[in-house]
């Protein structure tokens, strides 16, 4: 019997669209397997979606719990899947249990985590300590989660099959994510340009970016060059800068040079344990917190050393992995 799956996700301006886009990875696994649908709010980002899959949309005057119930009435799911930062309590969750469904949660610790039947944090950083005090010890040791959980794109994986990797110490790419409301893409271009960078430099700004304006505005050098984001040029530089996330693990999947900056301060620690695990990357902290001489001396230590360890950790299968836990 085919399944019913709701993902229940969303993407934005402030938020970004990262859970969004881990979601369509792994529901592109299950596709022509499941009836998939999509739950959300309504944003132009959700254009991802309508050509693939079916979509429920959140009303402006529900809220989580109300449209919850709403997709357990009129859709009847087999799996829901939670990637959403929301504070799930017990009694939400057991209530739509009542029915024989199955929840998967990604990424989010709440006091419902407990309720769920597949927990998932598909990231290489997560400390399994953090969930003492919401789960016992048994419960925590089946926690999926690590590098086998990491989940890639798609485009990613086959961009890493066809790009063979050859370095020129010529291109430096800077990505800060689909949003980037804090404007970090900003501050790295403003830093960059201080301290004089001789190569070209590739300013890739987001669909949902709205500070293009000031971007535009800030007189940078001719060797700076902005432009929408494109996997073309992030996928053959010789040096990727780029804000935590989903990214900061795609490029460690492609072996690309890898500067890592954080928009939040959670990100910060994040990163932190990321770097631990993975020397190879550069961890400058909160972008707050930067200034162009560290900048310049990660820059150069890549430019300078053309024998960086680039063997990756991460085998790209995350994705699948997740959509056969799913399926069984």
């Amino acid at each position: 019997m085919c399944k019913k799956i709701v993902f229940r996700c969303d993407s934005n301006n402030i938020i970004g669209l990262g859970h969004l886009v881990r979601c369509l990875a792994v529901a592109n696994h299950l596709k022509g397997k499941c009836s998939i649908i999509f739950a959300t709010d309504i944003d132009e980002s959700n254009f991802h979606i309508e050509n693939d899959y079916g979509i429920i949309y959140k009303k402006q005057d529900e809220d989580e719990k109300e449209f919850l119930n709403r997709i357990n009435f009129e859709i009847n799911p087999d799996i829901l899947i939670l990637d959403k930062k929301y504070p799930y309590n017990r009694s939400i969750l057991q209530e739509l249990k009542k029915n024989s469904l199955k929840i998967i949660i990604f990424d989010n610790i709440c006091d419902g985590i407990g309720e769920c039947d597949e927990i998932i944090f598909p990231n290489a950083h997560f400390n399994l300590d953090r969930l003492k005090g919401y789960l016992v010890p048994d419960r925590i040791n089946k926690v999926k989660s690590g590098p086998d959980y990491v989940i890639i794109r798609e485009e990613i994986i086959a961009f890493k099959e066809i790009t063979p990797r050859k370095r020129h110490n010529s291109k430096i790419t800077v990505t800060t994510g689909g949003s980037d409301p804090e404007g970090v893409l900003i501050n790295l271009s403003l830093l960059l340009k201080e301290i004089k960078i001789k190569e070209d430099v590739y300013l890739l700004y987001g669909e949902s970016f709205n500070l293009k304006n000031k971007l535009d505005d800030l007189d940078l050098p001719e060797n700076f060059h902005i432009l929408p984001y494109s996997l073309e040029y992030l996928t053959s530089s010789d040096i990727v800068i780029c804000t935590f996330g989903m990214t900061v693990y795609e490029m460690i999947y492609l072996g690309l040079p890898t500067i890592c900056v954080s928009h939040s301060k959670h990100n910060t620690k994040c990163a932190r344990i990321l770097k631990q695990r993975y020397d190879a990357l550069e961890n400058l902290g909160y972008f707050k917190d930067l200034d162009s001489v560290r900048l310049f001396k990660s820059v150069n230590k890549i430019l300078r050393n053309e024998n960086i360890p680039l063997e990756t950790f991460i085998d790209g299968k995350g994705a699948l992995r997740v959509a056969n836990l799913i399926l069984e």
